[in-house]
């Protein structure tokens, strides 16, 4: 076989053209996808994990206003504010009728402390 022969049986095998010779360059997005419902997933999760406390909180100052002897609701009020401060690692100043002597309080001023709290859950 010469030469020639060769190069002639060669001229009819053309390579497949390369993605980069025709422009176009495909990427695979599914891992990316992936990727992103994941971290989504664990941000879900960790924000439900952090938010917990909020939640029992609520629902214990539920509990607490249904108490029907003021004094017990006064104790439980404050009881739960020192907890909410411990959780939150962050100490916020009582309103002044917190101090005030739990014979004195009146149910405007026990439905007020629990509405400071609940305003200190929502932040």
């Amino acid at each position: 076989m010469t030469r020639e022969e060769i190069l002639a049986q060669l001229r009819g095998v053309h390579l497949p053209p390369s993605a980069v010779d025709s422009g176009e360059v495909v990427i695979a997005l599914w891992p990316l996808w992936t990727f992103l419902a994941i971290v989504l997933l664990l941000a879900a999760v960790r924000w439900w994990r952090q938010n917990t406390w909020r939640r029992e909180a609520r629902a214990a100052l539920g509990q607490i206003e249904a108490l029907a002897d003021p004094i017990a609701r006064w104790d439980a009020l404050l009881d739960l504010s020192i907890r909410i401060a411990h959780v939150r690692d962050r100490v916020e100043p009582l309103p002044a009728l917190a101090y005030r002597a739990p014979e004195t309080i009146a149910d405007d001023d026990t439905r007020a402390l629990a509405k400071h709290i609940r305003d200190r859950l929502n932040r």
